[in-house]
C-alpha cells in the first residue's frame, strides 16, 4: 500500500493535468497509513521529505504534518509508537522541524506549532525551539518593520509557547497589577490638541505615572515567579 500510494502521488506531482483532489487523497492516505504503521514507514518519508525536487519533498513532509495535526494521539504521546518520530523532531539539528515550516500550510501552522511546543515543552526543549526559530526568523527577514509579522512557523511557535507558559504568568504577575489600575479615576490624556479647555492636565499627569509605576513594579516582582 505504502508503494501504492507513493507510486500515485509521484504521478500526480509529475502529471500537471492530474486532478489536485487526486494528490490530497493519496497524501491523506499515506498521512493515515504511516500513522498506523509508523515504525516501518517513517524514516522512509523523512527522506523523502529532504528529496532534492521540491514537490516531491513538500508533499512528503505534508504526510508527516498531517500526522501532528492531527494533535490528539501524538500529544497525548503514545511514546512507543511516536518515539522515532520524537526523536527526529527532537534532533538539536531541527532539521525536520525547518524543514516543516517551509511547506505547512497557513490554515495548518497553528495546530503543527502548537503540538511541536507541547512535545519540545514535554522535554524540556522548548526554547531550543524558540531560540532557533527566532535566529531563523531574523536571518531571513529583510526589514526591522516585518520581523515576526509575517505568518511564519516562528511567529506561530512563538504565540503557541507564549500561550502554554504565558497565561499563569500574565494571571500571578499582572492581574493584580490590572486590577488596581481599573481604580484609577479620571483622565489619561496627556496630548493638549485631543482635550478641552476644562480638562485636568495635572490629574492625567500623576494618573499616567501611576500607571507606569504600577505596571513596572509588578513586571520586576512577577522576574521571581
Amino acid at each position: 500500500y505504502f508503494t501504492f500510494f507513493t507510486t500515485l502521488l509521484t504521478r500526480c506531482k509529475q502529471d500537471k493535468d492530474s486532478p489536485p483532489l487526486l494528490a490530497e487523497c493519496a497524501i491523506k492516505a499515506l498521512s493515515n497509513l504511516l500513522s498506523a504503521n509508523i515504525h516501518s514507514g517513517l524514516e522512509y518519508f523523512v527522506s523523502m521529505g529532504f528529496h532534492e525536487d521540491h514537490e516531491t519533498r513538500t508533499a512528503f513532509l505534508r504526510v508527516i504534518s498531517n500526522i501532528l495535526s492531527q494533535g490528539t494521539e501524538f500529544d497525548l504521546g503514545d511514546t512507543d509508537k511516536y518515539a522515532k518520530l520524537t526523536e527526529l523532531l527532537l534532533d538539536s539539528d531541527l532539521s525536520l522541524v525547518t524543514a516543516l515550516g517551509e511547506i505547512t500550510q497557513v490554515t495548518e501552522a497553528d495546530q503543527i506549532a502548537a503540538a511541536l511546543i507541547r512535545l519540545f515543552e514535554s522535554n524540556d526543549k522548548s526554547m531550543m525551539l524558540v531560540r532557533r526559530l527566532i535566529m531563523m526568523e531574523m536571518n531571513k527577514t529583510e526589514s526591522v518593520g516585518t520581523l515576526f509579522r509575517s505568518n511564519s512557523m516562528a511567529t506561530k511557535v512563538l504565540s503557541a509557547y507564549f500561550k502554554l507558559i504565558g497565561n499563569q504568568y500574565l494571571e500571578d504577575g499582572l492581574l493584580p497589577a490590572f486590577q488596581e489600575f481599573f481604580t484609577i479615576q479620571g483622565s489619561f490624556e496627556l496630548d493638549p490638541t485631543r482635550v478641552g479647555p476644562n480638562h485636568d492636565m495635572a490629574t492625567a499627569t500623576v494618573n499616567v505615572k501611576r500607571t507606569i509605576q504600577i505596571f513596572m513594579d509588578a513586571i520586576v516582582k512577577a522576574a521571581t515567579i
